[in-house]
């Protein structure tokens, strides 16, 4: 038992940064770390017997916190075509001289990014939200650092292309 609140204390904020940047929602970060942390325990012998095979425990939890967020991402997806809702569009930029606008001008950039397909919005959120270098991003989403560098290109660019960016220059053009 104590092994495992050691492994919990190690890797649970890790666990919780991965979650929160696929999913955008605290709790529901917090509910992916606990299902990873409930499935080590129930893989505790398996995983105990083939350690030699795997890289380790961390990144097997990394896995299973991104597999656990993209199966939510994509029941919310579904939910949402069931529903038939529609987002609303984001208001037209306001000026940026001014200090609210600023904020406001923040909270659109990170609620178009919450809008990107979820590896992207996570390596945007893990790199400049975190702070993260692509190395340990890459860690986390199990890709290469190479990879991460894709992501992020990708998903800078598909800001650009929609919008979710004209809000941080003076005049709304990207």
């Amino acid at each position: 038992m104590e092994a495992a609140s050691e492994l919990i204390a190690r890797h649970q904020r890790d666990l919780l940064r991965v979650a929160h940047a696929l999913l955008g929602d605290a709790q529901a970060a917090q509910d992916a770390a606990q299902e990873a942390f409930m499935a080590m325990c129930r893989e505790r012998e398996r995983l105990a017997g083939n350690a030699h095979k795997h890289r380790g425990v961390g990144g097997w939890l990394c896995t299973v916190v991104r597999n656990h967020c993209l199966d939510q991402l994509r029941a919310r997806a579904y939910r949402r075509h069931l529903d038939a809702q529609e987002v609303d569009p984001p208001a037209d930029p306001a000026d940026p001289a001014h200090p609210l606008a600023v904020a406001e001008g923040a909270d659109r950039v990170w609620a178009a990014v919450r809008a990107l397909p979820p590896l992207e919005r996570a390596a945007v959120t893990l790199r400049y939200r975190d702070g993260l270098s692509y190395q340990d991003i890459a860690g986390r989403l199990d890709k290469t650092a190479t990879h991460v560098g894709v992501l992020l290109h990708t998903a800078i660019n598909r800001l650009r292309e929609h919008g979710g960016l004209a809000c941080l220059v003076p005049g709304g053009a990207a």
